[in-house]
């Protein structure tokens, strides 16, 4: 599911790119890096509450693995959620350092940037 979000936030943002004139190619792969930061963040959030929930020591942590290579553990709708939205967020970051560059137009020279 996540595969289809990042395609569909990597085309927005060529789409953006294009209409502003510039290469879509260095913003697609800036939206591929924002988004998976963002993943990383929701999951390492996620495995942390998952610490709080079982506790932190090292018996605990063994626990853990155990249950979430039984599949007793897996993730839930709050973290996939959770995940979602932090990549949306790093999508969102991208954009807003896209639309903060001029329009350019072909003929235009005084738009360029520097």
């Amino acid at each position: 599911m996540e595969i289809f979000l990042l395609a569909y936030l990597c085309v927005n943002i060529a789409f953006r790119a294009k209409a502003r004139g510039l290469n879509s190619l260095p913003w697609v792969l800036r939206t591929v890096l924002a988004c998976f930061a963002g993943m990383f963040v929701a999951v390492a959030v996620v495995y942390i509450s998952w610490l709080q929930k079982f506790g932190s020591t090292p018996k605990d942590m063994e626990r853990i693995q155990a249950m979430m290579l039984s599949g007793e553990l897996v993730p839930n709708g709050w973290s996939q959620l959770a995940v979602f939205v932090c990549c949306v967020g790093g999508y969102l970051v991208v954009r807003y350092r896209l639309d903060k560059h001029p329009i350019i137009t072909p003929g235009d020279k005084d738009n360029s940037p520097s």
